[in-house]
């Protein structure tokens, strides 16, 4: 079974079975895909502290039947915040990102973008975290083809983007999504 090393970010995870978690993540190579850790819900799982979600991740993905399997990991860095609120805004970026960039499909740009934006969340004050993840979901509308939403930039008020953002999106894909 051949193997793929791949840099990604930890976008979420839930558990599969008694013993297995899936893990959502954004690959630079291959865009949003979940990928399936045997026993990483048990204490003993060498593997499950290298994937918590707001990780950047090095992993070795082998290809199981239909999905992908997790062979190795190794974090490279772990964006954790120090309040509620800067979580709660790391939430809204990961949230944007598997909304925005498509399952199986390198997105170029899209990585990046999301892990700026972690970065962006961290080192600000709330109003600078809002309005990171306003101009996330700005740029990955862009880069993802969408075209321009009918307003030219994320305005100063970030919180009247993410409701602009939240009811364009309801409106055009099948998943419902809340921002902000």
């Amino acid at each position: 079974m051949p193997t793929y090393p791949v840099r990604a970010l930890t976008i979420r995870r839930w558990r599969r079975r008694d013993a297995d978690r899936v893990y959502r993540v954004l690959t630079e190579e291959r865009g949003v895909l979940d990928v399936a850790v045997a026993g990483a819900a048990r204490a003993t799982s060498k593997l499950a502290g290298h994937l918590e979600p707001f990780a950047e991740v090095r992993l070795l993905l082998a290809r199981g039947r239909g999905t992908f399997r997790v062979a190795g990991a190794v974090q490279v860095r772990r964006f954790a915040g120090a309040d509620e609120l800067a979580v709660r805004r790391l939430a809204q970026v990961a949230a944007v990102a598997e909304q925005l960039v498509p399952v199986d499909q390198a997105l170029p740009g899209a990585f990046a973008a999301v892990r700026a934006a972690w970065e962006q969340v961290l080192a600000g004050t709330p109003d600078t975290q809002s309005a990171a993840v306003a101009q996330l979901a700005y740029d990955l509308w862009a880069v993802a083809g969408y075209g321009a939403p009918s307003t030219p930039a994320p305005p100063p008020d970030p919180g009247g983007f993410l409701r602009f953002m939240d009811s364009y999106l309801s409106s055009v894909l099948p998943r419902p999504v809340r921002l902000g």
